[in-house]
Formats: structure tokens, C-alpha cells, sequence
């Protein structure tokens, strides 16, 4: 039950109170069962996560190692619950930039999957995800691109729009998107999750604020300078209002803000110049065609 708690506190970004209650949970598991009972190991895999996400990367990672191996020595290599903690530690391996070792463990993941579940099922289609998520770290984007467009559309039916792999997902193909100049594309399935990050964490979760940049992004690219400044202006208020003004979130958005006002300033002056030239140049015409009359 605490570790549902900690994982509650981690999904609303409290990660602090998560990891205090993740702690005592496994301090007391520890003192009370053994360290391959089951509760233990989900415990530990959820601290870890925790631990990565504040910063402590390789203690985070030693903790999901830690689970991997104990899982699959008193589980067995090929159980359900083996091959999710193999999984999550591939997922940490490649948020941590170790590719050729994360790729290395997923292979090896993918032929075991196929050995306990069918084409279908969420843990094949979830390894295609992080597959694709190595895929689009070594820069094979289009690797990427063909995997997700074909495995999001079932997650999405089997499992919910609002899910967190789907929400994933997406935010991963949207980035693909851009990464290949299809910004118009990446501004829509930006704009698709901006919409469901509001509906699951509300408007001033970190993650919302991220998709909502993201957004602002994808918009500059595509020259609508004006809704790029209303929606990142809007960000820099929610991060100051929900964080404070030292946050470094809300310190980047307010540089990028900046930045793309002063962009959008030259852009006006630039089209009043413009403007002004093209005038004085049709009443010089208007002048001279009136002199030769």
C-alpha cells in the first residue's frame, strides 16, 4: 500500500515525499520479509526510478539492476515480472545515454518476450516503444517513425488515450516529427497531448509545461510567432505561479520567451519597413507616371 502511495506521489511530480515514503516502505519490507518477495522488488524498482528522476542517475540504475538480477535469479528469466524489470532497465539505460547497452538488452528482451506472450499483448507492443526510443536516440529516426506510427494506434485502442505509455509514445513520435522537419505534424500530436496532460496532471504539472513548450516550438517553426508568444507566456506564468521565479524551469522559459519576443519584434519592424519602402516606392511611380502626363 505505501509503495502505491510513492508511486501516487511520483506521478504528481512529488518525488521528494516519494522517495521518503519509498524508503520506509523498503527499510521496513526488509526488516519484515526477504529481499526477493515481491513487494520488495517492485519497491525497490519504484525508489530507483525515483532516485534517477532526482538526479541520482547511478544510484537509480544500480537499484533497477539490482531488481533485474534478483528477479531472474529467484523467478525465473522468463516470467512476466523478469521481463518487466528487464524492461524498465533498458528504459533507464537509454535515458542515461548507455545505447549500445540498452539496444544490447532489449534484443535479448524481445526473444524472451516472444516465448511468454503473444503478438498482441501490451509487453510486446511496449518493447516495440522502447525499441523505437533507442532507435530515435542513435538517430535512426526513421526506424523510429515506422515503429510508432504502427504500434501507438494499438496501445491507444488496448489500453486508454490518458495512459502514460501512450502519452509516452506520443510525446516520443511528435519529437520524432520534428527531428525529420514535419512540424506541422509534431504542432498537432503536440497539441493532442497538451490536451490530455491537462486532463491527467493538470495545467501546472512539469510535464504539461514541457508539452506546452514543445508546442510553442513546433509553432515557431512553423512562423505563427503570435501563438508561439501566447503559449509560452502562458508557461512562464504557470512555472512562476507552481514553482517560483529561481525554479530553472520557469528561469528557461522566461529566456525563451524573451528570446522569441525580440524575434517577433524584428519580424514587425522588418514588415513595417517593408511596408514603408513599398509605399514611398508606389507614390514615387504615382509622381513620375503624373510628370510624364
Amino acid at each position: 500500500m505505501a509503495a502505491a502511495f510513492g508511486y501516487a506521489y511520483e506521478v504528481g511530480a512529488r518525488y521528494e515525499q516519494a522517495r521518503d515514503i519509498l524508503e520506509r516502505t523498503l527499510d521496513y519490507s526488509k526488516r519484515t520479509m526477504n529481499e526477493d518477495y515481491i513487494g520488495t522488488l517492485y519497491s525497490t524498482y519504484y525508489l530507483g526510478g525515483i532516485y534517477f528522476t532526482l538526479g541520482e542517475r547511478e544510484k537509480g540504475i544500480d537499484l533497477q539492476e539490482k531488481v533485474f538480477a534478483t528477479a531472474r535469479a529467484t523467478l525465473g528469466p522468463e516470467d512476466s515480472r523478469t521481463l518487466f524489470f528487464m524492461s524498465r532497465l533498458a528504459f533507464y539505460l537509454l535515458k542515461d545515454q548507455r545505447l549500445q547497452e540498452a539496444i544490447d538488452l532489449i534484443e535479448k528482451w524481445q526473444i524472451l518476450e516472444r516465448k511468454v506472450f503473444r503478438d498482441g499483448d501490451f509487453e510486446i507492443r511496449d518493447s516495440l516503444m522502447t525499441y523505437a526510443e533507442a532507435m530515435s536516440r542513435s538517430r535512426n529516426y526513421q526506424k523510429a517513425l515506422d515503429l510508432l506510427e504502427h504500434t501507438i494506434p494499438i496501445l491507444e485502442e488496448s489500453l486508454s488515450t490518458d495512459h502514460f505509455r501512450v502519452l509516452e509514445g506520443k510525446n516520443l513520435l511528435a519529437d520524432v516529427y520534428s527531428r525529420l522537419n514535419r512540424w506541422q505534424e509534431a504542432a498537432e500530436l503536440y497539441q493532442q497531448l497538451l490536451e490530455s496532460r491537462i486532463r491527467v496532471f493538470g495545467t501546472g504539472h512539469r510535464d504539461t509545461l514541457i508539452t506546452r513548450y514543445n508546442l510553442a516550438v513546433s509553432y515557431r517553426k512553423l512562423d505563427p510567432l503570435q501563438d508561439g508568444l501566447r503559449i509560452l507566456t502562458e508557461i512562464a506564468n504557470i512555472s512562476r505561479e507552481n514553482y517560483g521565479h529561481k525554479n530553472p524551469d520557469t528561469i528557461y522559459f522566461v529566456r525563451e520567451l524573451k528570446e522569441m519576443q525580440a524575434r517577433y519584434d524584428q519580424s514587425l519592424a522588418e514588415e513595417a519597413a517593408e511596408s514603408a519602402s513599398s509605399s514611398r516606392w508606389t507614390l514615387k511611380k504615382r509622381f513620375e507616371s503624373r510628370r510624364r502626363s
